[in-house]
């Protein structure tokens, strides 16, 4: 019984180490959500349908709903969507780098 449960928590944390991060820099303040990002680097970290953004320097997160859509050809780099609307850039979309998945942000 205990060999069983090491090798789930072996295999969870295989997983847990194998998440793909990655890095996008945002040059303005940008919304997302209701939430406004600082301009600078950030990690991104997609965890299911929630995409979780920390800055770089100051480690805070946040964490929001997205939608995975999965295109028909691969993404050559990762790419930033902002629409800006009022003066206000509006996180839009990412294309992740090297997969063919875009996140789309409400």
């Amino acid at each position: 019984m205990l060999k069983k449960w090491l090798v789930v928590f072996a295999f969870a944390g295989l997983a847990v180490a194998s998440a793909k991060t990655y890095s996008i820099t945002l040059i303005s303040p940008t919304m997302v959500g209701k939430t406004e990002l600082r301009p600078g680097d950030y990690k991104l970290k997609l965890d299911g349908s929630k995409a979780i953004l920390t800055n770089s320097s100051t480690r805070k997160s946040l964490e929001t709903d997205v939608q995975v859509d999965h295109s028909g050809r691969k993404f050559e780099q990762t790419a930033v969507d902002t629409l800006t609307t009022a003066g206000t850039d509006h996180l839009e979309a990412i294309e992740l780098g090297g997969t063919m998945v875009k996140l789309k942000f409400n």
